[in-house]
């Protein structure tokens, strides 16, 4: 049971999680969309109300599981390929797909992986953003519904890119 006080601020627990992954999200009402943990777990609803979570392991591959129905049990792991660093954001687009970032752990640069129904395991290879980074990303909704991603980059400056378009590409350069 949460108290009124979280209640009144939208903040739930996420039902589920496993002790390692406890979340405090926002709630459907209060129109979050995100969740970033640098080097831990990054975890978000879909608009169904399955949650789903995303985590580096050890050795920098990107992994993912997602409840099986809302509130219900928890697939495997699986892995996403690739090698990052730096930890991993995900996002939810305006067209309920959910985006997933990380920093190529040999060249520095933004990947994005996304939700694709037609592709092999329902997402996306990952592209490349460009950029060189050198700290976690954190991906969030602009108030237009554009999704922007940041990080800092060796220069210790707040580097910035973001779609032209609500739940599409292209993206802006860096700024």
């Amino acid at each position: 049971m949460l108290s009124k006080r979280f209640k009144r601020f939208g903040i739930a627990l996420a039902m589920g999680a496993s002790l390692l992954t406890t979340l405090f999200v926002a709630t459907p009402a209060s129109a979050a969309t995100s969740v970033t943990m640098g080097g831990g777990i990054a975890g978000i609803q879909n608009c169904d109300g399955r949650w789903e979570e995303f985590a580096l392991t050890t050795s920098t591959i990107p992994i993912h599981r997602w409840q099986l129905s809302p509130g219900g049990a928890w697939s495997d792991w699986v892995d996403m390929n690739g090698s990052l660093r730096y930890g991993i954001s995900v996002v939810r687009n305006t067209n309920c797909t959910l985006e997933l970032f990380g920093i190529g752990a040999g060249n520095l640069q933004m990947y994005h992986t996304w939700q694709s129904p037609s592709s092999p395991g329902g997402w996306s290879g990952w592209a490349s953003l460009g950029g060189v980074l050198t700290g976690a990303p954190n991906a969030s909704n602009l108030w237009d519904g554009r999704v922007e991603v940041c990080a800092y980059g060796p220069d210790n400056v707040y580097h910035c890119t973001a779609q032209t378009a609500p739940s599409s590409g292209p993206w802006t350069g860096w700024y």
